[in-house]
């Protein structure tokens, strides 16, 4: 049987106690075969209101609360990317 359960992770810094980023993201498990069970996490949305050298660690930080508490197998993430035709190549 495989089910979908839905997640928000909010982050918040001793800087700025409001909220800084939000990931959202759901837990699938899936019966691969009679006897397997394989949890893995699709995330769908990662924003945030930091600073770019901050960025970075905002991501680790988000991962390693999924890694540890959601107790998955894989993490899977879709990456869009929409440029602006007059910063033509930039995010």
């Amino acid at each position: 049987m495989s089910c979908y359960d839905p997640h928000l992770l909010v982050y918040k810094t001793v800087k700025s106690p409001s909220m800084s980023g939000l990931i959202a993201f759901n837990v699938d498990t899936m019966v691969q075969k009679q006897t397997e069970k394989q949890t893995r996490v699709n995330l769908y949305h990662l924003s945030a209101l930091i600073d770019d050298e901050s960025f970075p660690g905002f991501v680790d930080e988000a991962l390693n609360y999924i890694w540890k508490h959601m107790h998955c197998s894989v993490i899977r993430l879709s990456l869009y990317h929409y440029a602006e035709d007059d910063h033509a190549g930039k995010l």
